[in-house]
């Protein structure tokens, strides 16, 4: 069950569509168990790259640092006009600014929500892109993360990837007890592989029985070949709006940037905890 949704924002055209997600998410909760989900904008001045000792005296670090704050205050009204148009009421919003590392303020806010909803880029004010950010919070947070892409609309089909290490054990564990996307049917996946390496049959046998306990209408595709050439495949021929995915370092190792190159995938929104 949601209870309270953290929604970090930053500047870059993804954070329309995680509050549109966030609030779809939290309206369809609120019909279910008829009790207010809580959503709250943070918004985040990056002071990782404000300049700082003998940096400080060459640039102009105040006017740096005010016009920040300026965009900061933006978002945080945007957020909250932007719930309020998809049906959320004043008392249901919550907007917090704060100052410092985007990776350890949300960590450290998103011990108290159930669920984060952002944009891809981690584009925190000033800087337009920050690459270190989602890197850290892949392996770090505690919480569920959906990462939007601009064209959010609504979500019918998920690809849910499994394998035998325990993020995706959790993956799996949240999506049925979140049900963060009531209806849609879960097409779940995994590597032949993998499944012939390490005796899996079984286990994925169960996986499936598991989720058909929670009423999900599931059905499942083997992948053959390299995981990140035969996933994007997959996705995009299901049409699936969501990739369900536990993260680990392995996925890292030769990928900084892009684990199982997702950025193949048309839909790259990802639900998933993350790694031990």
């Amino acid at each position: 069950m949601l209870k309270r949704i953290l929604v970090p924002l930053d500047t870059s055209e993804f954070t329309d569509a995680a509050i549109r997600m966030a609030a779809a998410l939290a309206n369809r909760e609120q019909a279910v168990v008829k009790e207010p989900v809580q959503l709250e904008g943070l918004g985040i001045v990056d002071m990782d790259q404000i300049p700082a000792g003998r940096f400080a005296s060459v640039v102009p670090r105040d006017e740096i640092l005010s016009e920040a704050n300026t965009k900061t205050t933006a978002l945080l009204e945007h957020f909250t006009r932007t719930a309020k148009e998809h049906g959320l009421p004043a008392e249901q919003l919550e907007t917090k600014r704060v100052e410092g590392s985007p990776f350890r303020q949300i960590v450290r806010e998103s011990v108290f929500c159930d669920l984060i909803v952002m944009g891809e880029k981690c584009s925190f004010p000033p800087v337009s892109q920050d690459y270190e950010t989602m890197h850290h919070l892949y392996h770090e947070v505690s919480r569920p993360l959906i990462i939007t892409e601009q064209d959010f609309k609504g979500v019918d089909t998920v690809v849910m990837l499994m394998d035998g290490t325990a993020p995706a054990s959790r993956m799996m564990y949240n999506y049925v007890h979140l049900e963060p996307f009531p209806g849609a049917k879960v097409v779940m996946v995994y590597s032949r592989e993998e499944e012939t390496q390490y005796g899996l049959t079984e286990y994925f046998q169960r996986v499936e029985g598991f989720l058909r306990d929670y009423h999900l209408d599931v059905r499942t595709e083997v992948l053959d070949g390299e995981t990140e050439d035969a996933l994007p495949r997959v996705v995009n021929k299901v049409g699936a709006q969501v990739l369900a995915l536990g993260i680990h370092r392995e996925h890292f190792l030769h990928r900084f940037s892009d684990p199982l190159n997702i950025r193949q995938v048309f839909a790259r929104r990802l639900l998933h905890s993350m790694s031990a």
